[in-house]
């Protein structure tokens, strides 16, 4: 899933559903991470539900999906750190 697609798709989405999908995507995310070896994400989009389904191979898809929704809920990311001296 590209990002912009992802991004288009999440348009118009809730808080409580992108929180959802993000949840259920960490859950996925976990599961191939201790060695399932498929799957199955549903999520819901701005035009109905979806299904995905992900395998060791393409975690790197789902790391995507997961950042993208981070990034429309505002979290997560890597911010610029202030250093002062003296």
């Amino acid at each position: 899933m590209s990002c912009t697609t992802a991004t288009s798709a999440l348009n118009g989405l809730s808080a409580v559903q992108l929180q959802a999908n993000l949840a259920e995507a960490q859950q996925a995310l976990h599961a191939l991470s201790i060695g399932r070896r498929e799957v199955t994400v549903k999520f819901a989009m701005g035009d109905g539900a979806r299904e995905v389904t992900y395998s060791a191979a393409t975690m790197s898809g789902l790391r995507s999906y997961i950042a993208e929704l981070q990034r429309a809920l505002g979290i997560g990311g890597r911010r610029a750190i202030a250093v002062g001296f003296g």
